[in-house]
């Protein structure tokens, strides 16, 4: 048996008790959270059509300017981008839309494309984080209540970490778009392009990480105003969220025991906006949407209410208020 695997199970046996009787309380409905997430993107690459299809991609060699007149009403076109930051961090991913051309010079419309995109945001690692899936009216002012910018951007879904997330968004700053013709070769793109745009997304995320309850990892005893956690130790957390999971939990399935479905991201976790380590990330048995994290206190640690918060996919959870003592 698998030594790691065997002293989880040990302490989701000793927490039973502890956690059968918290589980009623849990039924209220889950929190969601808003959240901004300001994309930057870099390699930005605008392919128009242009002329007979089976020579799209052909061309080793840069194509731009796009020729006077090559952009018509109704012009199927292509975006690509890549990811390099979310919210200053580094990341990796893919930005990629497609859709038509609107205006003409006899067009009075403000929009002047339409577009459906898929955000696919990675760890710097390469590691997949998720999808934001939505569509996009561009020019013009961003809709009410989004960021300041360009353009109505529309988020109406997402994958991995992001199930479940919704908002809204906007350009809010471009520079040197390499638009071009679909004959030139795509994996030239980065040698081609020096393109740069940053988007700004106001999200709301059901179903939102919350600890509901954190224990001692030494006995499985509650951590309390009358027991509270310490400097340094290692606490065992019951957190409600959506995450997915490595094999992923089927469909209407509680998570199993053996095997231990893992976290598919990394969760972070901070207390008083000081990094603490995680160390076990996985489906809490016998439940749908709990989830055990592990997590290592500071050493630093000040004594009274500390605030803990979980962040995973750059969606920060709901903080938590530990006592520390």
């Amino acid at each position: 048996m698998n030594i790691v695997a065997s002293v989880l199970r040990n302490s989701f046996r000793a927490a039973t008790l502890t956690i059968v009787l918290l589980l009623p309380a849990l039924a209220l409905g889950q929190a969601s959270t808003e959240v901004k997430l300001t994309v930057q993107l870099d390699k930005f690459s605008w392919y128009w059509e242009d002329g007979d299809p089976n020579n799209y991609g052909t061309a080793a060699r840069d194509l731009t300017p796009l020729p006077a007149g090559t952009a018509k009403s109704m012009m199927r076109n292509v975006i690509y981008a890549d990811v390099v930051s979310i919210n200053g961090k580094p990341a990796r991913g893919a930005y990629v839309s497609h859709g038509v051309g609107l205006a003409t010079a006899n067009s009075d419309l403000s929009r002047n494309h339409a577009h459906y995109f898929v955000l696919d945001i990675k760890t710097p690692e390469l590691a997949q984080i998720g999808d934001l899936f939505g569509t996009l009216l561009a020019s013009g002012a961003s809709a009410p209540g989004a960021p300041l910018g360009a353009g109505l951007w529309c988020v109406y879904g997402g994958s991995g970490a992001y199930i479940g997330v919704r908002g809204q968004g906007s350009n809010v700053g471009g520079t040197n778009f390499h638009t071009t013709t679909m004959k030139e070769d795509l994996t030239a793109r980065r040698a081609f392009s020096n393109g740069q745009l940053k988007l700004d997304f106001y999200l709301t995320v059901e179903n939102a990480p919350e600890i509901q309850a954190a224990y001692h990892s030494a006995d499985g005893s509650a951590v309390t105003n009358a027991n509270p956690a310490s400097p340094g130790e290692t606490l065992m957390l019951q957190v409600r969220a959506n995450w997915p999971t490595s094999p992923p939990r089927e469909p209407g399935r509680m998570f199993p025991e053996n095997p231990l479905n893992q976290v598919a991201n990394l969760v972070e976790a901070s207390v008083n906006d000081i990094a603490a380590e995680t160390i076990n990330m996985v489906g809490w048995p016998g439940t749908r949407d709990r989830f055990r994290v592990d997590v290592r206190l500071p050493a630093g640690t000040a004594r009274g209410d500390a605030n803990l918060q979980l962040t995973s996919g750059y969606i920060p959870g709901v903080p938590y208020v530990l006592p520390v003592r």
